[in-house]
């Protein structure tokens, strides 16, 4: 069975960042007590300060979907928007092999 993947990019305004990531861990800490979660990963662009990028992966995009309107996204989503220069950019993929070893 393949599964939903979900790559976006946040631009943030200037010295935003790391609350923005600070917003996004705790989105990450909600989303591991989903079961339909595979993974949840926040990175820091090195190359530009006002970035960073999530990658998910999900049993399906409904699951997805669904996490998006649980209570702790609806109170993180608007907390994070004001931070930002822009709309997310994100891409939907359907993971389809590889290996993940990743264990924080």
């Amino acid at each position: 069975m393949s599964q939903y993947g979900y790559f976006v990019k946040f631009k943030t305004l200037d010295g935003k960042r790391e609350e923005l990531i600070s917003i996004l861990v705790q989105a990450a800490q909600s989303a591991a007590t989903l079961k339909a979660c595979r993974q949840y990963l926040i990175y820091r662009d090195t190359k530009d300060e006002n970035q960073v990028c999530v990658h998910e992966i999900w049993n399906t995009k409904e699951d997805h979907d669904r996490s998006l309107s649980n209570q702790a996204s609806r109170d993180l989503i608007p907390k994070a928007m004001i931070l930002l220069d822009g709309e997310p950019e994100g891409v939907e993929l359907e993971l389809v092999g590889g290996i993940s070893t990743f264990n924080p």
